[in-house]
Order: C-alpha cells, then sequence, then structure tokens
C-alpha cells in the first residue's frame, strides 16, 4: 500500500480535527440548548435494543468525522 501524500495526511488531520471540535459542540448544543425537545422526541419512540448498548453511541459520535 502507498504512504498518504501531504495533502492527503492534512486533510485526513483536518478531519480529525473538525471531527473533535463538531462532537462537544454538539453535544453542549444536544444537552443544554435542545435538552427538553430530545427527551419528549426520544420518549415517543419505541425503545430498541440497540439503543441500550454502546452502538448507540458510535452512530451518533461517527458522523461528526464523515
Amino acid at each position: 500500500m502507498e504512504r498518504p501524500s501531504p495533502s492527503q495526511r492534512r486533510l485526513i488531520g483536518v478531519g480529525i480535527l473538525v471531527g473533535a471540535l463538531l462532537n462537544p459542540l454538539g453535544w453542549v448544543g444536544n444537552v443544554f440548548l435542545l435538552g427538553d425537545m430530545w427527551e419528549t422526541a426520544i420518549s415517543a419512540v419505541p425503545v430498541t435494543a440497540w439503543r441500550e448498548t454502546v452502538w448507540k453511541e458510535a452512530l451518533s459520535f461517527a458522523p461528526d468525522f464523515i
């Protein structure tokens, strides 16, 4: 496998940095600004098994890096 070029490494690094910044900002917004609305919305959705696992966190965490 070929090593990534400097511009590819820079792009990957910036993607990781942006993801690391967006995750805490998203958490703050979801907890403090939208907390009550999220509770109301989630209580209306039937509980499924995956919501009780680490997969829920992984699925909510991953999109910030994509």
